[in-house]
């Protein structure tokens, strides 16, 4: 028993990484600001794929659910399959709404052999960035050194070390196909724990709206050079919202 369980852990057992979400950025009332979705990538293993004989209708509803083109395809799908090849991507991006309609296709025609995967990484979405893009900032580009996206303006930037996603260390036993991580060895809080942290502002959207609306009439009405308007609390000094005209249309980290 000990020599075959010794056997099983130098061959399918060690180390796998949990990448989590970006923290979200929250204004006074909790309505999200910024946050990461899911999305996916859709993957074809050739040499599993090609043996199905459902796979031209298979491909026929998958385009049906997002359309997608790859030249020669079958000539491609073939030529992977005979130079056992186990990757081929078919849709670059899709959403979670997206994926659920992908697996009902997958369950339709019990594809449980990993015959179609999925890649999963994130994506930052901002609620009306046209009035908080000057507060909340944006993403920048990839940084080798932390191997993550890093904040490049604004809220994103000033936090970016808090907000930021952790990377958590685990182990675990896998499959012998493309290292996959057995189910038994996810835990419920592996997505809680491994997530940035949420920034909660003091800005009140609504009234953020309204002063960023009022700024741009009265700039047009006496046309200055420049205007800016901040709302403050009395009370405690709390800045419910701040807004500056003219702006950039689109932010760039090269301004």
């Amino acid at each position: 028993h000990e020599k075959f369980e010794t056997l099983a852990k130098q061959q399918s057992y060690g180390k796998y990484y949990l990448n989590g979400k970006r923290g979200k950025i929250l204004d006074s009332t909790g309505r999200e600001l910024a946050h990461d979705i899911d999305i996916y990538k859709v993957i074809i293993d050739p040499k599993r794929f090609y043996k199905l004989k459902n796979r031209n209708k298979i491909i026929k509803e998958l385009k049906a659910v997002k359309p997608f083109s790859i030249r020669n395809f079958e000539v491609k799908l073939k030529d992977n399959y005979l130079r056992n090849k186990r990757y081929i991507k078919i849709i670059n991006k899709i959403d979670e709404g997206q994926k659920n309609k992908i697996d009902r296709i997958l369950s339709k025609y019990k594809i449980r052999s990993n015959e179609i995967y999925f890649e999963r990484s994130t994506e930052r979405k901002y609620f009306s960035y046209e009035e908080l893009g000057p507060i909340i900032g944006f993403m920048g580009a990839f940084s080798r050194e932390e191997k993550r996206r890093v904040g490049a303006y604004g809220i994103e930037r000033y936090y970016d070390k808090y907000l930021k996603r952790n990377k958590i260390e685990k182990n675990g036993y896998y499959t012998n196909f493309r290292n996959l991580l057995l189910p038994s060895n996810k835990k419920i809080n592996d997505f809680l724990e491994k997530d940035g942290n949420n920034v909660q502002l003091t800005i009140d959207y609504y009234i953020q709206y309204i002063l960023d609306d009022e700024i741009q009439k009265q700039f047009k009405k006496v046309t200055p050079k420049s205007a800016v308007g901040i709302i403050m609390d009395p009370s405690n000094g709390k800045i419910l919202a701040l807004s500056s005209y003219p702006r950039a249309k689109k932010y760039s980290i090269f301004k």
